[in-house]
């Protein structure tokens, strides 16, 4: 059955988030932001393991909900240049000691350009994050209601996904740009409104009549770290320095679709919630992530200017990015909803 504009669907604001308030800013940000960029450093270094991560992520989570602009977190035409100066130190502060500190990836550079490139497709075909025991889960085990938790904190996490794209295409040059806007083409439906990725979120949450439902949610019992993914990869996206580690991520993220999103489908049909508004986004993805992939790895081997082993070198520390955020996330994802749901049936 084909899908068609529903102007219903698309009337409700995307994403689904309230009005912003000044109140519902974050203290914890606000704070941070105002001290020195030494006291930052040496508060988050003072941290405990766990401490890190989940401090990090919470202000990293504010800072990316207000960069992108969305009415719950800025009002229009209305700036403050002290306050804009102070969360873009936050900002800075928070990806260094993310990316060095909490992450701190050590891997052997790669000499050569075969090498670097044979590596790529190695990495993003074998790793951690492909069959992770948390889609295992999801496909065997998951009980409905926490299905129906886990499909808000996939709204969440793809809501803004054309924007996040958009953003990978500045500094691309050559072939990398053409596949990435190809990319971004498809998440804005070829400029069919029906067809956008997010119009079929909309979908999904109209059928299981959620979208008040979110915006609850997410203000009151989303866990931080539902936003490690996508904190991660708005960290690279948003440092100019990093974007071939960002073209990485993404790299590696998409190659997981595939995988992913069969064991949601298969997990769907198991618990009764296998409906043509639901699953769209999942089914589609499928055919469409396995062929991005394709292009986008293509697009290195065949870039021109070529890449030198430095950007080689940039796209696989990404992709092991990618793999050891996603895999953490995965982690804590999977002992949340198996201590959460524990004894609900799942089937």
């Amino acid at each position: 059955m084909q899908h068609y504009h529903n102007i219903e669907i698309q009337s409700k604001y995307w994403p689904p988030v309230t009005n912003y308030h000044k109140t519902r800013q974050s203290i914890s940000l606000s704070n941070f932001s105002k001290i020195k960029i030494e006291e930052q450093k040496k508060y988050l270094n003072s941290l405990h393991q766990d401490e890190k991560w989940i401090i990090t992520h919470k202000l990293l989570s504010d800072i990316f909900a207000y960069y992108y602009g969305y009415r719950d977190r800025c009002l229009y035409n209305q700036t403050d240049s002290k306050e804009e100066s102070l969360i873009l130190q936050s900002k800075c502060v928070l990806i260094e000691f993310y990316i060095n500190n909490i992450l701190n990836i050590q891997y052997n550079l790669i000499a050569s350009e075969s090498d670097a490139i044979s590596n790529i497709s190695y990495i993003i075909n074998q790793n951690s994050g492909i069959n992770h025991d948390f889609f295992e889960y999801i496909e065997n085990e998951m009980p409905l209601d926490a299905f129906i938790e886990f499909l808000k904190l996939e709204v969440c996490r793809n809501e803004i996904v054309d924007d996040e794209v958009a953003l990978l295409t500045v500094g691309l040059q050559g072939h990398m740009k053409s596949v990435i806007a190809s990319n971004l083409w498809d998440e804005c439906g070829n400029g069919r409104l029906h067809k956008f990725h997010t119009y079929w979120l909309r979908l999904l949450i109209s059928q299981l009549n959620i979208y008040d439902d979110i915006i609850n949610y997410r203000e009151t019992e989303k866990p931080w770290f539902a936003n490690i993914s996508s904190n991660t990869f708005n960290s690279l996206l948003t440092t100019p320095a990093y974007k071939m580690r960002a073209y990485g991520h993404f790299l590696t993220t998409e190659a997981w679709v595939n995988q992913h999103f069969t064991k949601v489908i298969n997990g769907l049909k198991r618990v009764g919630l296998y409906h043509q508004d639901i699953s769209i986004y999942f089914d589609a993805h499928i055919g469409i992530d396995t062929r991005h992939t394709a292009e986008i790895l293509h697009a290195i081997n065949v870039q021109s200017p070529r890449l030198n082993n430095y950007e080689l070198n940039e796209i696989i520390y990404g992709s092991k990015i990618a793999e050891k955020s996603g895999s953490n996330s995965y982690d804590l994802l999977l002992k949340y909803f198996k201590n959460k749901y524990k004894g609900q049936k799942n089937d």
